[in-house]
């Protein structure tokens, strides 16, 4: 065989292999796709399940669970440990749940050198690096609505129903606290300036009457989320910046105007900033090429584009926008 021979020989071999590479790669990365949706069905299915059992409402996105006997604080968990008896994972509920020597943040159950890590592949997507197979993984995050970009930029970014004047009347009351509940699902239930309490819990019915469950988002993938053990909103929620002052429509309304873009979203559009630290960037994103994974509020789970269109997005958020002045999807 000649020189000649050899690097023939050579670049055909070359030539097949980053032929063969992409062609196997490319049903492997279809299976964890598939993998991630159906991961993302079970958590809607096991929603559905919760409401069942709570009057049809949806879990809070934080709820008090006991007092710590230590030090009285407060032993809190994110929507998370709410679902864990519907995902198979009952006795951990009852010890996180049931435990007054458990606390948040310096919490025993995880940070024990001498426990074994809490790992529930239930939370996480395959494809995550940063979560999957990790103690306290979270690859999904729940649709926690609309917020401004200075409170998106903040530690808790917004999560109360009385943190944004929607109506612009200077003073935090139940009209914006029924226009944020308006912008999508999850919200911490808070106190206004004047001690007023909203109670308010959203359910499936609320959804389903207003914007519909087909066309509201419930959970996004993100694999820079984090935490599911963690009372840590970034890390268990998303957000999209509107700001009301931006709308550019008349008070308490959230009519999305028709040139917006992914800029006027900032940090918040999905894919943005993909070098975040895990649970500091709060908006959907993914390591599936080009899209990103999400639940619908009617239990099925879709692959979105990243390049999709600003406003249908911002409408998949909100879950009665149509109450304050956006159009219907199919409008």
């Amino acid at each position: 065989m000649t020189r000649a021979d050899l690097v023939v020989i050579i670049v055909v071999a070359v030539v097949g292999f980053t032929l063969i590479v992409p062609a196997i790669q490319r049903p492997h990365g279809a299976a964890r796709r598939t993998e991630c949706l159906n991961k993302l069905k079970n958590l809607s299915l096991a929603m559905t399940n919760y409401t069942v059992s709570q009057e049809g409402k949806l879990p809070p996105l934080f709820a008090q669970y006991a007092t710590n006997t230590t030090d009285g604080t407060p032993i809190v968990y994110p929507w998370t440990v709410a679902l864990l008896p519907h995902l198979d994972a009952a006795a951990l509920h009852r010890e996180l749940t049931t435990d007054a020597s458990l606390g948040v943040g310096d919490n025993s159950l995880f940070d024990d050198p001498n426990r074994d890590p809490v790992i529930l592949e239930a939370f996480t997507c395959p494809v995550d690096s940063n979560n999957d197979r990790q103690p306290g993984g979270l690859s999904y995050q729940v649709n926690a609505g609309y917020t401004s970009a200075a409170l998106f930029a903040s530690p808790l970014m917004g999560i109360g129903s009385f943190d944004i004047d929607w109506n612009s009347n200077e003073i935090a009351d139940a009209e914006d606290a029924e226009i944020a509940h308006a912008t999508g699902v999850f919200f911490a239930n808070d106190w206004n300036a004047i001690d007023i309490r909203d109670e308010f819990q959203m359910t499936f019915d609320y959804i389903s009457a207003h914007d519909g469950t087909a066309n509201t988002i419930l959970i996004a993938e993100n694999c820079q989320a984090g935490g599911w053990d963690r009372v840590n909103p970034k890390g268990v929620a998303f957000k999209a910046i509107v700001d009301p002052a931006a709308l550019g429509s008349s008070e308490g309304r959230l009519t999305i105007p028709d040139n917006w873009n992914s800029t006027n979203l900032g940090d918040s559009w999905p894919g943005t900033n993909m070098t975040a630290r895990r649970a500091k960037m709060p908006r959907p994103n993914s390591e599936h090429p080009g899209t990103f994974n999400v639940a619908y509020c009617d239990g099925r789970a879709k692959s979105l584009n990243f390049n999709m269109d600003t406003r249908v997005y911002l409408h998949l958020v909100s879950s009665a926008g149509w109450r304050y002045g956006q159009p219907t999807l199919d409008e």
